[in-house]
This record gives C-alpha cells, structure tokens and sequence, in this order.
C-alpha cells in the first residue's frame, strides 16, 4: 500500500501540496494506519518548516491507494479533490525520472496535463527550509 498526501492550506487562498510516501511498516491489523500515520509524519517534517514561516494556514489530507493502482486513478483521485476543495495552488514534488516530462512525477505529469489549477513543480535540490522567495 502506498499513501499519497495532500497537505492543503485552508482559508480562502488554499495551497495544495503533493507527495507520495512508501513505508514499510509490519504486517497487521494496523499496517494501514502505520502507514499513513508515517507519511503524515513524513509530509509535515518536510513541508511544514516551509509554511510556518509564511503563516499559511493548512489542512493535511491523506489518500491510501493499493500499490497496484495505476498513475491515472492515483491522479484522478487527488483531482477529484482538486475540484472539491479550489485550491489557489497546486505544489507537486519533481522526481526527475527518465523519460517524464521534464522530470516530473509520473502523477505530477498527469495533473499538469488535465488539472485547471495553477502548479507549482518543487524539483528535489531545493532543501527543507528553503524560503518561498528563494523558491
């Protein structure tokens, strides 16, 4: 199973950021919310230090997927609550894999061909804590 998050920040300007976290957690009946409790973790150690200087307001939301599910279905689920929600910014981690769209996350590609809403395309040499301006 993998987890895919959602940090969105609440209030009229709302900015959502994407990620996909793998854990491997032990086999039980709690493995699903292990892992989701880890890529929240994991998702606000690594964005929060970037929003809270800002003051943005946010909302964490989290999506389990089956590892098997395809690229399309993960990113028309994370649409799916791009439309609900209207954030004022869609924030989406490049993996710069070979053979993406300039590097982009096979999700990220996918949502910067069919989503309306503005994205923004953190690509990883930017470290934690790297300021808004210096983005």
């Amino acid at each position: 199973m993998a987890c895919r998050a959602q940090l969105t920040a609440s209030g009229k300007r709302r900015v959502l950021v994407g990620s996909e976290q793998r854990s491997s957690c032990p086999p039980g009946v709690h493995r699903e919310q292990a892992l989701i409790d880890d890529a929240k973790k994991r998702l606000e150690d690594r964005f929060l230090p970037l929003l809270q200087p800002q003051i943005v307001p946010y909302q964490l939301r989290l999506y389990a997927e089956q590892t098997d599910a395809t690229v399309q279905r993960v990113a028309e689920i994370i649409q799916e609550d791009i439309e609900k929600t209207e954030p004022a910014l869609i924030i989406m981690a490049a993996h710069n894999k070979p053979g993406t769209q300039e590097g982009l996350g096979s999700v990220a590609e996918y949502l910067s061909r069919n989503c309306k809403r503005p994205m923004a395309i953190v690509h990883p040499e930017y470290e934690v804590g790297t300021s808004m301006e210096e983005l």
